[in-house]
C-alpha cells in the first residue's frame, strides 16, 4: 500500500473533552487555509552524557517546525489517538519538493560499552562548533555597529577598547576569508540542523526506539530565501491573536529565546505566538494546496462549510474511515 506524509492535529491535552479537541481542529483546519502551515516554536535539548551516563553538555536549539509522520494510510487511526484526530495529507515527493527533513535520531545510551557513545561525541562535536560559530557571527555584527566591544561570558562582562577590538575584527575576518560560504550562513544552517535533532527514546519514560520508530519529518522555519524571497513570515499581529483564539494557554506561554539583535548571548522573553511562522509560499507553490487530502474524524461530517472551502482549493476532505477506501493519486 502507499504511503504518505500525516500532519496530525491537535494534540491531545491532559484534562481537555473531546468536543474542545474538535473544536480546536476545526480553528487549527481554518488557520492552515488562511495562513499555510504553522511553524511553532520549542525550546529543546539533548543531553550529552559521557561514557558513564553522566550528563556533561546540552544541544540547545530552538526548533521552529511543523511536524510530518510517514505512514500507511490503515496506520492513521492509531496515530491519531496520540497526535490528533485531523490531519493533512502529503505525497513523499511534494512534501520533500518544500524542503522537508527528516529527523536526525540520536541514541543517548552510553552504558553498552565499546562504542556506544559515539552518537553523543559527535553531538558534542557539533555543539562545540555551533557555539563557535555564532559567538564569531555576534561578535563580528557587534564590531561593524561599534569600535569596542562588550559580551557577556558565563555570567560575566566582558569589555575590550577600541585598540583591542580592532584587532579582534582582523583576526575574525581571516578566520571568515578561509571558509567557503559567509559565516552568517554557516551559523544559520548549523542552527537549522540543530532543529532536527531528537533522541532515539527517553530512557526513563519510554521504551527503546520508541521516537524513532515515528518516523518523524520536519519542515523547519527560519531565514531561507527561495527566488530572493523568504520561505516562511512571522506570525503578524491579526495572526498572533488568531492563535490566542485558538489556544490561549499554549500560545501565550512565555519562553526564552536568544536574539542577537539585543546583544551578544543575550535572551530575550516572548510568547509563543509572537515568534511562530507561517509556511504559505514556495515560489509557484502552494503549501496548502499541495496537500493531498484533509482527514476528518469520523464524528464529524466532511460535507461542511470547512469541507468546502478546502475542496474548493482543489483539496479532497474525507474522514478517516473513507481514506482507506478513496482512490490516491500516485506520486508523479
Amino acid at each position: 500500500m502507499q504511503r504518505f506524509f500525516f500532519h496530525s492535529f491537535p494534540r491531545p491535552r491532559t484534562g481537555e473533552g473531546r468536543d474542545i479537541q474538535l473544536q480546536k481542529g476545526q480553528l487549527i483546519a481554518q488557520s492552515l487555509l488562511d495562513n499555510g502551515l504553522l511553524l511553532a516554536p520549542e525550546n529543546y535539548e539533548i543531553p550529552i552524557l559521557d561514557s558513564g551516563g553522566l550528563i556533561v553538555d546540552h544541544v540547545r536549539a530552538t526548533q521552529r517546525r511543523a511536524c510530518f509522520t510517514e505512514l500507511e494510510p490503515a496506520a492513521l487511526p492509531g496515530h491519531s489517538q496520540t497526535f490528533g484526530p485531523f490531519a493533512l495529507v502529503y505525497t513523499i515527493s511534494d512534501l520533500r519538493r518544500l524542503g522537508a527533513l527528516p529527523v536526525f535520531y540520536v541514541p543517548l545510551i552510553t552504558g553498552g560499552g565499546y562504542l556506544s557513545g559515539l552518537a553523543t561525541e559527535l553531538l558534542a562535536g557539533f555543539a562545540d562548533a555551533s557555539r563557535l560559530v555564532s559567538s564569531l557571527v555576534s561578535i563580528r555584527r557587534h564590531l561593524s555597529q561599534s569600535n569596542s566591544v562588550g559580551l557577556t561570558y558565563r555570567g560575566l562582562e566582558v569589555k575590550f577598547n577600541p585598540e583591542q577590538s580592532d584587532a579582534i575584527r582582523r583576526f575574525i575576518n581571516v578566520l571568515f576569508d578561509s571558509a567557503a560560504a559567509d559565516a552568517g550562513v554557516t551559523d544559520f544552517r548549523l542552527h537549522t540542523a540543530a532543529s532536527c535533532f531528537y533522541p532515539t527514546e527517553n530512557p526513563k519514560y519510554t521504551e527503546r526506539l520508541h521516537y524513532y520508530r515515528q518516523r518523524e519529518w520536519r519542515l523547519v522555519g527560519g531565514l531561507f530565501t527561495f527566488h530572493g524571497q523568504p520561505t516562511s513570515q512571522v506570525a503578524t499581529p491579526a495572526q498572533v491573536a488568531q492563535l490566542l483564539g485558538i489556544d490561549e494557554d499554549f500560545f501565550s506561554k512565555k519562553l526564552k529565546f536568544y536574539d542577537p539583535a539585543v546583544g551578544i548571548g543575550v535572551e530575550v522573553e516572548d510568547s509563543v505566538a509572537n515568534r511562530c511562522h507561517f509556511f504559505k509560499q514556495l515560489g509557484e507553490l502552494d503549501v496548502i494546496k499541495l496537500a493531498r487530502a484533509l482527514v476528518f474524524p469520523d464524528e464529524l461530517d466532511a460535507n461542511s462549510t470547512l469541507g468546502d472551502a478546502y475542496r474548493a482549493r482543489g483539496i479532497r476532505v474525507v474522514t478517516q474511515a473513507e481514506l482507506l477506501t478513496v482512490e490516491t493519486d500516485s506520486e508523479g
